[in-house]
């Protein structure tokens, strides 16, 4: 290791992890609480202005800030931005969510692993690398975003930017600190069908939406699925549709006028948002053909609006881009006992990352402490193992890309 790289890594320290992580968790910053993401993004402030790191406060939108640290490089480096939103999901029912707790190796609260622990690591390497006596060629950006856990107006806003934050961007996820430079696109869809209603005693006179809805499954189903399912991509894998919902009818002996169907369709860099929704579409116009007396429609979720007009964009950083090739190298370093780290994985879900790259031209990847499987559950929880090789890795990465200062 060389002598930059043990400065970067010296103010690490996995209990003082624990204890920021943890006071992070007791800051409610869902946005049903009071001031949504604001207590936790003046906790950051606080945080990063002690260790020296100029930070600022900017409102996405009003009453949803986002955080902006910055050091300042020496000028002629890449620039890095490390990201990771504000937000959480509710509490629902977990018990005691802002309590934050370890138990049998993990630090339990609404917030642990989706993704304050993510945001906790990159805050440390940001200090590490301050307090070390560093000074970076590229600089170093930290953001910490609002409003990802509904239409992301903070990286939204960062993406629009008149000027780019950084040459490249790592979006705190939790992976288990695998890197991973694509995901697919994510759209959420309601499927309206308008039959007619009759008692069900005048059954032949009514046209069923809730039969139509069942072909319109099996179409979607028996014929799109199929196709879809044989669009490959080496990373991603397949694009893919699930309807998660049908909601119909009034009571048994009603011909049901009405019938909506939740849809979720992911889709790979390779499609077009356009086609992507236009072979839902066709389905419905061959549902229509098929039941005279039946129309559908197609909207997108309310909650799936993005500010804009931007969608939930896929995110496909080639994979010898030289950001991927730093962060790679970084975990190598910072997790040498783990081989699975060492070559680049899929993210399942969406993320900021995807706004970042397809609308900020920002390379990106996500890449964080933790396991998806917990996120948003009663069970929230990230492995207490995990948060010291992130926040070392990301610090590693930062001098790789960044480089030093002549």
């Amino acid at each position: 290791m060389t002598d930059a790289e043990t400065r970067a890594l010296g103010g690490i320290k996995e209990d003082e992890l624990v204890a920021l992580l943890s006071e992070m968790i007791a800051i409610p910053s869902y946005p049903g609480a009071p001031g949504a993401e604001g207590a936790l993004a003046d906790f950051m402030r606080g945080y990063l202005d002690r260790s020296g790191i100029p930070a600022r406060i900017e409102e996405a939108a009003p009453g949803r800030p986002n955080l902006i640290a910055r050091l300042g490089g020496s000028g002629g480096g890449r620039s890095l931005l490390l990201c990771g939103h504000l937000d959480t999901v509710p509490p629902y029912s977990m018990p005691d969510p802002f309590v934050p707790r370890i138990e049998n190796g993990h630090l339990r609260g609404r917030g642990s692993v989706d993704m304050k622990a993510g945001l906790a690591c990159m805050m440390a390497a940001l200090r590490s690398i301050s307090e070390g006596g560093l000074r970076l060629a590229g600089d170093l950006v930290l953001a910490g975003v609002c409003d990802e856990e509904g239409g992301s107006l903070g990286a939204s806003a960062l993406a629009m930017a008149a000027t780019p934050l950084a040459d490249g961007a790592i979006i705190g996820e939790p992976t288990c600190l695998a890197v991973c430079p694509g995901h697919r696109g994510l759209e959420w869809l309601e499927l309206r069908l308008a039959g007619r209603t009759v008692h069900g005693g005048s059954q032949d006179k009514g046209v069923s939406a809730i039969s139509a809805a069942a072909r319109l499954v099996r179409i979607l189903e028996e014929e799109l699925r199929p196709r879809l399912a044989a669009r490959k991509h080496p990373l991603l894998g397949s694009a893919t549709i699930n309807v998660g919902r049908i909601e119909g009818g009034t009571q048994p002996s009603t011909v049901p006028g009405e019938c909506v169907l939740l849809v979720d369709r992911r889709w790979l860099p390779t499609e077009s948002y356009d086609s992507a929704l236009g072979e839902i579409r066709d389905a419905l116009r061959e549902l229509e053909v098929s039941t005279p007396g039946l129309s559908a429609d197609m909207r997108v979720m309310d909650v799936s609006v993005m500010a804009g007009g931007m969608v939930h964009a896929p995110l496909e950083t080639p994979l010898g881009h030289p950001l991927v090739a730093a962060c790679l190298r970084a975990i190598g370093a910072a997790a040498p006992g783990s081989p699975a780290l060492a070559v680049p994985s899929a993210f399942p879900a969406w993320s900021d990352a995807g706004l970042l790259s397809a609308y900020g031209g920002t390379p990106s990847v996500v890449w964080g402490p933790g396991s998806l499987e917990s996120a948003h559950s009663d069970r929230e929880n990230v492995e207490i193992a995990q948060l010291l090789p992130a926040a070392k890795a990301y610090a590693l990465a930062a001098l790789d890309f960044c480089g030093l200062a002549g």
